[in-house]
């Protein structure tokens, strides 16, 4: 059993086994990842750090390299990320741990990508591996120095809080609402969204849609400065429904992140509508963009379900 002073020394070795992490040049962000493989009591049998030897290689496959297998069998693993579960043609380091009969794992951070994070966990706790964390001193340092690669990740965490309709008070969206267990009635007009975000995504980045069947109509720019001080942002003029259409719960509003195709397609769409309103002097006209429902280019940030009534 290794006592609580050695135990906090070998985090504190992953931790800067970390800062040495070596990033392939491929154009994506990538983590900071040092691991450390010791002996029930304490001694160092091995360590390693993102891409060591070979670039790409992860801090635990770094460290296994070399080790013979009786001498991972029981050992205690110390890794600043959680051991992956997926790894395209290579075994995910968190099989191979698993394979070599380590006795315990204890993780600084979870993997922050939602479709990832955990999973090594269970997966340990199936295979009868204790898991631990990092004590919060070092938890703090590996999520400081991983900051970029954890948002790209996450992405700006965007959420809608209210939707205020022209000329009335202001409806919250609940967790029910956002998760489509109940679906948010409104009547046909004009209103306010408003939002709040993890990270301030960069102006022009990001837009709003309102989506009817597989048709997009753009909306008003978002104001990413509209409550800097409590992350809240807003889109002022929001259109729900016009004359002549008929009342529906296949609504979305949609913020969603554009290739720049689609940014150039938008633009120009919202420069017809605005065109042929200034020609026929009436808001009840809108062009929109005919679109499958996942269209290549566009990423769904925040989507929220509406049924719109006249």
């Amino acid at each position: 059993m290794i006592n609580r002073d050695r135990d906090e020394e070998l985090m504190r070795v992953a931790v800067d086994l970390s800062r040495q992490s070596r990033a392939e040049d491929d154009g994506r962000i990538h983590p900071m990842v040092g691991a450390v493989i010791a002996r029930p009591n304490g001694e160092i049998i091995s360590t390693g750090f993102r891409g060591q030897h070979t670039p790409g290689n992860h801090a635990e496959q770094e460290a296994l390299i070399g080790i013979n297998e009786d001498l991972v069998a029981g050992a205690v693993v110390y890794s600043t990320l959680e051991p992956c579960t997926r790894r395209g043609n290579q075994t995910p380091c968190c099989l191979r741990l698993i394979d070599g009969g380590v006795s315990e794992i204890v993780i600084g951070i979870l993997d922050p990508n939602p479709y990832i994070r955990g999973r090594g966990w269970w997966k340990f706790e199936e295979h009868k591996i204790k898991v631990r964390n990092f004590t919060e001193q070092f938890v703090k340092d590996i999520r400081e120095m991983n900051r970029d690669f954890i948002n790209h990740q996450l992405g700006p965490g965007l959420m809608f809080t209210s939707i205020q309709p022209e000329g009335s008070n202001a409806i919250a969206v609940s967790e029910n609402h956002r998760a489509r267990r109940e679906t948010l009635e409104l009547r046909r007009g004009k209103v306010s969204v408003i939002g709040s975000y993890r990270v301030r995504p960069s102006p022009g980045d990001i837009s709003m849609f309102v989506r009817f069947s597989r048709t997009y109509y753009p909306q008003a720019p978002i104001d990413w400065g509209f409550d800097h001080d409590n992350s809240l942002w807003r889109c002022p003029s929001v259109t729900l429904g016009w004359a002549g259409m008929d009342d529906s719960s296949d609504y979305e509003i949609i913020v969603a992140r554009l290739s720049e195709d689609l940014k150039v397609a938008t633009r120009h769409y919202s420069t017809v509508n605005r065109v042929m309103r200034d020609r026929h002097k009436r808001d009840g006209i809108w062009i929109g963009i005919e679109m499958d429902h996942e269209p290549p280019g566009f990423e769904r940030l925040a989507p929220l379900t509406l049924r719109v009534k006249k």
